[in-house]
């Protein structure tokens, strides 16, 4: 049985990433136009397409989208059966937009230099996005090539709308938590490490 309230004790590192996706999509979101600005939300769009795969934990198979017994579903297993339920919603919502992200992701893990902004707009509250990758095992000679490059598109109202997925569905877990302190069932203390995180409903 007590293996059942562990999971509060670790799951503060997803809701730590959780707070910075939301901290940088805020940048984001008021970064005005200009170089300086461009460079600046080429990063932070890549730094929040890496925290959205290590919240979700996905593969893409033959076209199609698939939860991975990873992360915060490894963590809590079978406890909060929703949890995987409506990460599931979200990736069948979203299908295009995840499989571009993880797409992203996949291929830019450890070769960074392969992503390419072929363009982007930006001013403050509204931007997209277009970002090019050369696929595994092509060559940088060969970016004339079309098919060794993959379209990706992305833009912060995609973001947004995913980061507030999460914040709904951490907050029911937060609500959880709290439960379970008041039930006496684990350290009361955890209700300050928790409390502190700020989960937007709207940006």
């Amino acid at each position: 049985m007590i293996n059942d309230y562990i999971w509060p004790y670790y799951i503060y590192v997803y809701f730590d990433i959780l707070q910075k996706l939301n901290i940088d999509l805020k940048k984001l979101n008021s970064i005005d136009g200009g170089h300086d600005g461009n460079k600046k939300r080429e990063l932070l769009y890549c730094n929040i397409i890496e925290n959205i795969t290590k919240l979700i934990p996905y593969s893409i198979k033959d076209g199609k989208e698939k939860l991975n017994n990873q992360g915060i579903l490894e963590l809590i297993n079978d406890k909060l059966p929703y949890v995987k339920k409506e990460l599931e919603e979200m990736l069948k919502k979203k299908k295009v937009e995840f499989t571009h992200i993880k797409n992203i992701r996949n291929n830019t893990e450890h070769s960074p230099h392969r992503l390419m902004v072929c363009s982007q707009f930006g001013t403050k509250g509204s931007s997209n996005i277009v970002m090019n990758y050369l696929k595994a095992n092509s060559s940088l000679d060969d970016l004339s090539n079309g098919d060794s490059i993959q379209y990706c598109y992305c833009d912060n109202k995609i973001l947004e709308g995913i980061v507030l997925d999460l914040n709904s569905l951490f907050r029911k877990i937060r609500k959880d938590i709290y439960k379970l302190i008041k039930d006496n069932k684990i350290d009361s203390k955890l209700f300050e490490t928790y409390a502190k995180y700020k989960l937007k409903n709207k940006f």
